[in-house]
């Protein structure tokens, strides 16, 4: 079965647990929590509410400068990290440019027996597969789960972005690879077809993130998927 996690963003704690529950309820595998959208004082809160459901749940604090919605200081952000750490996520999604910045990070979740993810974006395009492969093993450094996200302006992008799966077969890593805008929706669905993506991200409603499409649409093209193969073989 192909899985789906659906990036919720809210700006109270009320509206964001709301949206988690229909999430789990709408056939959601996992939940990605943007704590960068909430007031950096009603975090804690939140965590604790998410207790029961942490083990299905990726943590994320995107700073401004990696396309998120965080502008407290570099230090206030790890101290937040290190504290939604404390709370055993299914995963905590750190990004590729804070590990450069600080990679005492890494060993702090390593001491925790955290599980995380690296990430990395570009919002601006899709660099040569020559660049993506570089950036790819030079993530791998650091954790055998990768996320990398590019912008797709043309087709050929897109084909580019899900091309390193077919050097993640022999690596050994866990890799989500797929690119945003209109022209990227594709690469969202067949990053779990024909990649190898432990699983694709949805939104709920509006998208968080460019070309993201809602759980309902995307748990409809699978199912539609899946009655064609069986239907021929």
């Amino acid at each position: 079965m192909n899985k789906i996690c659906v990036s919720l963003a809210a700006p109270s704690k009320k509206v964001l647990l709301h949206h988690v529950d229909r999430a789990l309820n709408e056939s959601a595998d996992f939940v990605e929590i943007r704590f960068d959208f909430l007031e950096p004082k009603d975090i804690e809160t939140v965590l604790d509410e998410l207790k029961l459901i942490a083990n299905r749940a990726i943590f994320t604090l995107r700073p401004v400068s990696s396309g998120g919605n965080f502008s407290g200081t570099f230090n206030e952000r790890i101290v937040l990290l290190k504290k939604m750490a404390s709370f055993s996520p299914m995963l905590i999604d750190i990004e590729f440019e804070t590990i450069l910045h600080d990679t005492n990070i890494i060993d702090y979740f390593k001491n925790q027996n955290t599980q995380y993810m690296v990430s990395w974006h570009d919002f601006e395009g899709t660099p040569p597969k020559i660049k993506l492969v570089k950036r790819l093993k030079e993530m791998h450094k650091y954790s055998t789960k990768i996320k990398i996200v590019t912008t797709a302006k043309k087709s050929a992008d897109v084909w580019r972005i899900l091309d390193l799966y077919s050097i993640e077969n022999n690596s050994r890593l866990s890799l989500i690879a797929f690119a945003m805008g209109d022209i990227g929706i594709i690469s969202r669905l067949l990053c779990t077809l024909y990649g190898s993506a432990p699983f694709t991200y949805a939104s709920l409603d509006r998208p968080i993130a460019p070309g993201q499409v809602s759980i309902r649409t995307l748990r409809n093209l699978y199912s539609g998927i899946e009655k064609n193969l069986d239907r021929h073989g």
